[in-house]
């Protein structure tokens, strides 16, 4: 390969000794020149000669490039020519300067130049031969006289501060084969990144590692004194690339350079952002620890991981390093190493068979080491997704290898703590592990042992609960193992009695819903409190797709379909109430009819809707429901209706709940409704104006009202009646034609008893019951009308008095036709002629007859309608007839009995006042 190579050169272009560019190539500007130029720090010697004065250097630059430089003086005049080099190049020269020095025979800044030159074509050139590079050791030796003192050169130079040498003759060639000689001390690969400058000029600074300068120059590097044979303190020797060359060196050139080379085969790997010393550093340590691994000596676990895990050796080195790391894997249960080995095994199927080969042999002595091993190689597979099948396959027998392995140990021969641990650690194992028949064999393997161990029996339990039914079903029939665990569970369990709150906290929802289901098929009913019903309520719904035999769901639709009649009644309130409140009718309708024959029925869906949240018409609707199927009577609809009512606290919301209350008792007389309801009814519906409610009310009230025999109840009863209902004129009327058709059914005694509680009951500000005195004094003034006759009878004597009055006045009244005389005489020879058809006692009753007679005329003459009304003439008696007046008299009733039955009053209504 040709390298093409930039280049610039600088010279005195007049007498002035100002250096200008004389030349530069196309592919460089200026700016770059002066980049470039500012990097060297360098200067001829002080030789009149073109060879004599030439010095040289090499400057690492930007972009990883390098500028290798020449000075000279030549004719009187100084030369500065620079050379841009790839890292490559030098990279492949390996220390052969010989081609860069070759450029430099002429000096190229004498001839004259274009302002752009071409730039110079290097064929590739050979790397730095053995023989040519032990010759610079011999070179290097030959100056320094002892390789400690040639290393001391070469840790400073490798030091951040970097290395004088003062007072070195004026010798180019000389001052070369120092810095050739360290440079064969390097790894090839880092060669390049030891710089330097053969004579540096005084005023220019430089990041170059080795510098020649006279000792009137200043520095804050090391120094190497040539004139007084003094070398930088021993603190170079601590750079750890140096510490492994003192170690190394025993005098054996060949062995010595061998040993650095075996340290260039890692270069490419471990040169660390081109830091030269950090890379040496790396190269050091790996080269003594692989010394160390071949010795079989000590190392670090930390260095081990770091070798196999970023720059894994080869060969039998691989092998070694390998084992060593598993070795630490299985003693210290370290996943990092486990890992890194398990990587290179995977990598290296003859490497992994060896190693595997351990492995097993470790499983009768330490299985859990084994285990750890093999699961922190799987642990790190799963996220990266690289493993192919086999690999993981392979992978997982071997982990169940392990398990299989441990568990029988810690079974066998552990504690209950480890056996128990051992068991926790691989059921809990992903799923992708399949390692749930070896959990499974090792909880039935377990089993005989827990009989007399109840922290293990309950362990098993648990396990079998969230990890392996089918082994759960063995150990629940397993009534030795039942009656050791430890009180909580073991209640639980075996009684289903205990806490289920605190049972689901302590085990977990898994051993909750065990522990229910087993209540549940043998009827215990202790576990299903409130509290587990809405627990249970709420898994179904969570996770509503599972319904294994443990699974709330399972014990739902039991609870749904026939369970439920056992449960007691708070647990049912709560399973109707979540029912209803989550618009589950469907499942509150197959519970209540399942409970439907049982005691507090009522109560359970009373409690249940109240709690729900749901509305009226849901409530009444779900009620209408049950009673379509039978599963409520009409009596029992009534009864939810009135303890719903209860709860709400009779609010005024709940009026569509009240309607069909009121329409249930109107609709079935049977039905029986406390008092207290109808008084509760009667008061909202006058508080709401509601009619129909009021209707059926009263006449539920007016029908307890005829069975009241103490006449002072029924008035107080009327009393707080009339308020209720005075806001309806309907109601009013309802209330007065029943108490006119009660009235009339009634005793006279009881009548007149009736009168005076009603008059006891009124005061001034609350005569609220006069309209219904009113009809009782009218019944018990028809009463006495009649007296004891019949209509017939009475309607004979009436025809008679009428007669006799008739005959009264027609003998003794005035009239316009005549006028009256009265002979006593003559009257009394009538009346003695007549005296012996009744006997003394009868006149003497005739007498007094006739004188009350006349006195009762005179009375009703006096007690006719008032004079307010007579003064509009006979319009009082027509309106009398109509009906239109009330009567105010008995004279006056005369007349309106007179035109009700002759027919000229209009027939009322029934429900009218």
């Amino acid at each position: 390969m040709t390298f093409t190579l930039e280049r610039m050169i600088y010279g005195n272009a007049d007498s002035s000794g100002e250096m200008t560019i004389l030349g530069m190539s196309d592919h460089l500007t200026p700016q770059d020149s002066a980049l470039w130029r500012g990097i060297t720090s360098l200067k001829p010697l002080d030789a009149p000669t073109f060879r004599e004065s030439r010095s040289f250097g090499l400057f690492a630059g930007p972009e990883d490039r390098f500028v290798f430089a020449c000075a000279y003086n030549h004719e009187g005049k100084s030369g500065y020519e620079y050379i841009l080099l790839p890292r490559k190049l030098l990279t492949e020269l390996a220390g052969n300067f010989a081609p860069l020095l070759a450029l430099y025979d002429h000096p190229n800044a004498a001839e004259p130049h274009a302002a752009r030159i071409a730039p110079i074509k290097l064929p590739a050139a050979e790397a730095w031969s053995p023989q040519r590079r032990r010759d610079a050791i011999d070179a290097l030796l030959a100056q320094v006289t002892a390789m400690p003192k040639a290393l001391k050169l070469l840790g400073a130079a490798l030091h951040e501060r970097g290395l004088l040498i003062y007072d070195f003759p004026a010798d180019t060639n000389a001052r070369l084969a120092i810095i050739m000689g360290l440079i064969a001390l390097l790894p090839a690969r880092v060669r390049p990144d030891l710089t330097f400058s053969t004579n540096r000029h005084e005023k220019t600074l430089t990041q170059a590692r080795v510098v020649f300068a006279p000792s009137s120059v200043i520095t804050g590097r090391w120094v190497a004194n040539w004139s007084k044979q003094s070398f930088p303190d021993d603190d170079v020797l601590a750079i750890p690339y140096i510490q492994r060359l003192t170690a190394l060196w025993k005098g054996d050139i060949p062995a010595f350079l061998s040993a650095i080379d075996q340290m260039d085969a890692l270069a490419a790997s471990t040169i660390i952002n081109r830091n030269l010393q950090n890379s040496l550093t790396v190269m050091a340590e790996r080269h003594a620890l692989d010394a160390q691994i071949r010795a079989g000596e000590d190392v670090s676990p930390q260095a081990l991981k770091a070798v196999m895990k970023d720059i894994p050796p080869d060969g039998d080195l691989k092998d070694l390093y390998a084992k060593r790391l598993l070795k630490q894997a299985l003693d210290e249960r370290d996943t990092d190493a486990a890992q890194i080995v398990a990587r290179v095994m995977d990598e290296d199927p003859k490497l992994d068979l060896d190693l595997f080969a351990q492995l097993q042999h470790e499983l009768s002595t330490r299985p859990d080491a084994v285990y750890s091993f093999v699961r922190a190689r799987l642990s790190a597979s799963a996220p990266t997704g690289d493993d192919t099948g086999d690999t993981t396959e392979r992978w997982g027998e071997r982990l169940k290898i392990a398990a299989l392995a441990s568990l029988r140990v810690a079974i066998l021969d552990g504690d209950a703590e480890t056996a128990i641990n051992w068991l926790r650690l691989v059921a809990r194992e992903p799923a992708s592990y399949d390692l749930g028949e070896i959990v499974h064999h090792s909880i039935l393997a377990a089993q005989e042992r827990a009989h007399t161990e109840p922290e293990l029996a309950q362990a098993l339990i648990l396990l079998a609960v969230k990890r392996d039914p089918a082994a759960l079903e063995t150990l629940l029939e397993d009534s030795t193992l039942l009656a050791v665990l430890p009180n909580g569970l073991g209640m639980a369990l075996r009684k289903g009695a205990g806490d289920p709150v605190q049972l689901l906290q302590t085990y977990g929802v898994e051993v909750f819903l065990v522990a229910l289901v087993r209540a549940l098929d043998t009827r215990q009913p202790d576990l299903f409190t409130p509290a587990a019903i809405d627990q249970i309520w709420t898994l179904a719904a969570d996770n509503a797709t599972n319904n294994s035999a443990y699974s709330a769901q399972h014990i739902l639709e039991a609870l749904t379909s026939s369970a439920a009649v056992w449960l007691p009644t708070p647990a049912l309130e709560t399973l109707v109430e979540v029912a209803l409140h989550d618009k589950r009718d469907d499942l509150a309708l197959q519970i209540a009819h399942q409970i439907s024959g049982r005691a507090g029925f009522l109560t359970i869906l009373i409690e249940s809707i109240t709690s729900s949240g749901r509305g009226d018409s849901e409530a009444l609707a779900l009620i209408a429901q049950l009673i379509a199927v039978s599963d409520l009577t009409q009596q029992q609809a009534v009864e939810i209706y009135i303890g719903l009512l209860a709860d709400w606290d009779w609010r005024d919301s709940a009026l569509e709940v009240m309607e069909q209350l009121a329409r249930a008792i109107q609709q079935h007389a049977d039905i029986e409704v406390n008092l207290d309801v109808i008084w509760h009814l009667l008061a909202v519906a006058s508080e709401l104006k509601e009619e129909f409610i009021t209707r059926v009310a009263l006449r539920r009230l007016t029908v307890d009202l005829e069975t009241i025999e103490d006449e002072s109840l029924a008035a107080d009863d009327l009393q707080r009646i009339i308020p209720l209902i005075a806001w309806s004129s309907a109601a009013r009327a309802q209330l007065m034609a029943w108490w006119r058709s009660f009235t009339r059914e009634q005793t006279t005694a009881h009548l007149q008893r009736l009168d005076k509680a009603l008059v006891e009951n009124a005061t001034e500000t609350k005569r609220t019951l006069d309209d219904l005195r009113t009809i009782v004094q009218t019944v018990l003034a028809f009463r006495r009308m009649l007296g004891k006759r019949s209509l017939a009878q009475f309607a004979e004597d009436i025809s008679t008095t009428y007669a006799i009055l008739q005959g009264l006045t027609e003998s003794f009244d005035p009239s316009a036709k005549r006028a009256v005389s009265f002979d006593p005489a003559t009257v009394r020879l009538e009346m003695n002629s007549r005296s012996e058809e009744l006997s003394p006692h009868e006149l003497k009753i005739l007498a007094n007859n006739f004188k009350e007679l006349a006195q009762l005329v005179a009375s009703m003459a006096d007690s006719r309608s008032k004079a307010t009304l007579m003064r509009r003439g006979d319009d009082v008696d027509r309106q009398l007839m109509t009906g239109e007046q009330q009567p105010h008299s008995a004279v006056d009733a005369l007349k309106w009995m007179s035109g009700y039955l002759s027919g000229t009053q209009d027939k009322p209504d029934e429900d009218a006042e």
